[in-house]
C-alpha cells in the first residue's frame, strides 16, 4: 500500500544555491501566485513543497527531522492531494493519517479555519476525539464507528467531506500562500541556513552524513577490526531556526 511520502510530487535535486538565490526562488514562487484564489493556488502550493524538498539531502532524512516550516508545506500539499483523491477515507485509510496531530496544528497556524472544523470533525468519530496514530488502529476504529452508524442508515464521513471537503480544498492553498507571504524571511531563513553551507554539510546532510559515517564505520570494524575504523569529526551542531510552531 502506498504510503504518504508516495503522496509528494517528485521534484529533481537543485544544484546548492546560495541564500540569495534560495530568497529570489520563494520570490518568484509567490510572484507567480494569482489573484484568483482557491484552486488557483494550487500549482503555488506544490511549487512551495518542491522548493521545500529541493535542499540537498533533505529527502533521505526522516520526516520528522526536517524542519517545521518545510514539514508544513509537505504536509498541506498532500493533505490537499488526499482531500482531492478520496476525501477523509484517504486520511483514515493511509499513513497520512499517522501525522494527524501535525496536520491539525498546520491549519491553525496558517488560519485555515474550515479545514481546522473538517478535521475536528472527523477526530470527533473516534473514541475520546483522539485520531489512532497507527494507521490499522485507525480504520479498525473508523470501521466499527460506519458499521454502527450504518444501521441508522448514515454515513459519517460521507455527510463531513459533503459539508467541507471542496471549502477546505479551497482555503489550504490561499492560507499557505498568505502564510508563506508573511513570514518569507523566516521561510527564506530555514533554507538558507542549509543552502549556505558547503556542499555535504547542510544542517539535513549533517544528520545524515553522521548516520552513514556510523554505518560504515561498523562495517570496516566487522570486517578489518579495530584499527580501521575513522573518527568522525565533531562539526557544527544542526543550525537553529525560528520554529513556525
Amino acid at each position: 500500500m502506498p504510503t504518504k511520502r508516495s503522496l509528494k510530487k517528485s521534484a529533481s535535486a537543485a544544484p546548492r544555491g546560495t541564500p540569495k538565490a534560495a530568497a529570489t526562488d520563494l520570490e518568484h514562487i509567490l510572484a507567480d501566485s494569482g489573484a484568483r484564489g482557491g484552486r488557483a493556488d494550487w500549482g503555488v502550493l506544490t511549487a512551495l513543497t518542491e522548493w521545500a524538498w529541493a535542499v540537498p539531502g533533505r529527502k533521505a532524512i526522516p520526516f520528522a527531522d526536517v524542519p517545521d516550516g518545510a514539514r508544513m508545506l509537505i504536509l498541506m500539499n498532500e493533505l490537499v492531494s488526499a482531500l482531492n483523491s478520496s476525501g477523509l477515507l484517504y486520511l483514515a485509510d493511509w499513513e497520512l493519517g499517522n501525522d494527524y496531530g501535525d496536520i491539525r496544528q498546520c491549519t491553525e497556524t496558517i488560519g485555515a479555519h474550515m479545514t481546522m472544523a473538517y478535521l475536528d470533525e472527523f477526530a470527533a468519530l473516534f473514541p475520546r476525539n483522539r485520531v489512532p496514530v497507527d494507521r490499522d488502529a485507525r480504520s479498525a476504529a473508523l470501521e466499527r464507528r460506519e458499521a454502527r452508524d450504518a444501521k441508522k442508515g448514515l454515513s459519517p464521513i460521507v455527510t463531513i467531506d459533503q459539508r467541507y471537503r471542496e471549502a477546505a480544498l479551497d482555503e489550504i492553498p490561499v492560507r499557505v500562500r498568505d502564510y508563506v507571504r508573511n513570514n518569507k524571511l523566516r521561510f527564506e531563513a530555514e533554507t538558507s541556513a542549509a543552502a549556505a553551507q558547503p556542499a555535504g554539510s547542510s544542517p539535513d546532510d549533517l544528520l545524515l552524513d553522521e548516520r552513514d559515517f556510523i554505518t560504515f564505520n561498523e562495517g570496516l570494524l566487522a570486517r578489518y577490526g579495530a584499527d580501521a575504523a575513522y573518527v568522525l569529526p565533531r562539526t557544527s551542531a544542526r543550525a537553529q531556526v525560528t520554529s513556525f510552531r
